[in-house]
C-alpha cells in the first residue's frame, strides 16, 4: 500500500491498482493533474537503468492516412508496461480489454480478463526482448475487442543509442490523432470523419455533442481528430515513468 496525494486528498491505493490510476484521469488533463499528484515517499531507481533500448514503430492498421507513432522503450520492458506505453503514445484511455499476439502466442492481463480463454499467457511475465530480437520483427496488439483496433509493432532498431536527454521512454514522432473510443472501429471512424467534414450532415451536431467538443471549437473538429501532439505524449510518458517505479513485478532486471 502507498499513500497518494490527489489534489489534497490522501487515498490508499493497492499496488496493482496504481497503474490504472493514471488512466482514470482524462487524457487531456493528465499533464495538469501530474502537477497535483505525487507518490509519497519517492522510490529511487538507483543504478538499475536500462542499457539497451528498442526503437519501435506502432501503426494502427487500416487507418487512412495511417496513424502511427515512433517510440523508444527499454528492450526488457514487460508486456503489461508496453501496453501502458501504447495507450499513452496512441492516445487511448485504457477502458477496454486488449491482447498481444506474437506468432501463435497470445498475451493479456489475465488478472483482470477472467474470460481470456485457453492458451493465453499473463503479459506481465514476458519481456519484449524475448519476443522481438531482430530488426523488422513484428508484434501485434489488439485493443477493444468490440471496435477491434489492430496495431502492428515493428522493431526498427534493436540497439538504439542510449543518451541522457531523451530518457528511456520517448516518442520521436508520429502522425494522426487517436480515434475516439467506442466509435465503431475503423468503419465508424471513417464515418465520423465524414460527418464532421460536412456541417450540413443531419448527424453533425449530435456527433459534436457526443465527442464533447465545446461549441467555440466546433469548426476545428475535423482537425482535432487528426491532431498529433508529441510534446503532450512525452509529458505523459515522463509522468508515467515516475509513477511506475514501485512495482510488484520488476520492470528491469
Amino acid at each position: 500500500m502507498r499513500e497518494w496525494v490527489v489534489i489534497g486528498l490522501i487515498a490508499e491505493v493497492p499496488k496493482r491498482q496504481k497503474r490504472n490510476l493514471f488512466f482514470r484521469i482524462p487524457r487531456y488533463t493528465r499533464s495538469l493533474a501530474s502537477l497535483t499528484i505525487e507518490l509519497l515517499p519517492p522510490t529511487e531507481r538507483g543504478s538499475a537503468m536500462p542499457l539497451k533500448r528498442y526503437l519501435l514503430k506502432i501503426s494502427l492498421l487500416s487507418s487512412q492516412p495511417t496513424i502511427w507513432r515512433r517510440v523508444v522503450v527499454p528492450a526488457n520492458i514487460t508486456l503489461d508496461r508496453l501496453h501502458d506505453v501504447l495507450q499513452i503514445t496512441m492516445g487511448w484511455e485504457d477502458s477496454h480489454l486488449h491482447e498481444f499476439i506474437f506468432k501463435k502466442q497470445r498475451f493479456t492481463d489475465t488478472f483482470n480478463d477472467l474470460d481470456h480463454g485457453d492458451n493465453v499467457e499473463e503479459e506481465s511475465l514476458h519481456r519484449l526482448d524475448t519476443l522481438l530480437k531482430r530488426k523488422g520483427s513484428l508484434l501485434h496488439y489488439v485493443y477493444d475487442f468490440g471496435d477491434s483496433w489492430e496495431h502492428v509493432i515493428e522493431l526498427e532498431n534493436s540497439a538504439y543509442p542510449d543518451d541522457d536527454e531523451s530518457g528511456f521512454l520517448h516518442c520521436l514522432g508520429g502522425e494522426g490523432g487517436c480515434p475516439p473510443e467506442d466509435c465503431g472501429g475503423i468503419p465508424g471512424y471513417f464515418r465520423l470523419r465524414e460527418v464532421l467534414n460536412d456541417p450540413e450532415h443531419e448527424e453533425h451536431e449530435d456527433t459534436l455533442e457526443w465527442l464533447g467538443i465545446p461549441e467555440e471549437f466546433h469548426a476545428l473538429a475535423p482537425e482535432f481528430l487528426l491532431h498529433f501532439d508529441e510534446n503532450l505524449i512525452n509529458s505523459e510518458l515522463f509522468q508515467y515513468a515516475k509513477w511506475s517505479r514501485d512495482r510488484t513485478l520488476p520492470w528491469f532486471e
